[in-house]
């Protein structure tokens, strides 16, 4: 990827995670980065074209291959803990790209759906049969498997992308202090799942 394109596209991100699509300016963008229009069109063709480009470059980046953990050849166990520590880090290292794509999915269902249905790369089938085999043998708990993940990604991703709120209504002084507290969260949402799963 050339800097300038790079460039176009971090900008873009600020511009559509503050203004949304509709509301997003090219003209901003390209006084932001210090390029015309025409060269943001000679890259991407239209300011829809751009922000399908940032919110892949978000997904990959926070999402990427984060799902297939729970394709793995490994047992639940390990799988859930692999999840919940990727996931936490990811989240940790980028929240506003969190939030982004929260807004953009909620804000712009009509662009989004199609798209991120395009980028995922999952089979649940994998996670859901071998969870169903392990209640069948009375190791964990019968257990519905999209429930498994929705409490582990709501677990992890939640206070990531209700950071503000969360860090007022818990007294934190400063993002650090905020942030070292969710950097706890790791285990202690692992043994929350697995102690759910056990019981």
């Amino acid at each position: 990827m050339s800097d300038q394109r790079g460039n176009i596209l971090e900008a873009a991100l600020d511009e559509f995670a503050g203004n949304g699509l509709a509301g997003a300016r090219l003209k901003n963008i390209a006084d932001d980065v210090g390029v015309t229009k025409a060269m943001i069109h000679y890259y991407f063709g239209s300011k829809e074209n751009l922000f399908k480009e940032v919110f892949a470059e978000a997904y990959h980046t926070v999402i990427g291959d984060l799902m297939n953990c729970l394709e793995k050849d490994e047992s639940i166990f390990v799988k859930i803990e692999e999840f919940i520590e990727q996931a936490v880090d990811r989240f940790h290292i980028y929240p506003s790209l969190v939030d982004f794509l929260v807004n953009a999915m909620n804000k712009n269902p009509e662009s989004t759906v199609p798209l991120m249905r395009d980028l995922m790369d999952y089979d649940s089938s994998v996670f859901e049969n071998q969870l169903q085999e392990a209640a069948s043998q009375y190791e964990i708990a019968a257990v519905n498997c999209d429930q498994v993940v929705l409490n582990m990604l709501s677990l992890c991703m939640f206070p990531y992308g209700a950071r503000v709120f969360m860090s007022e209504l818990l007294h934190k002084e400063s993002e650090q202090a905020y942030r070292e507290l969710l950097e706890q969260r790791k285990g202690i949402i692992t043994d929350t799942i697995i102690n759910w799963l056990a019981s």
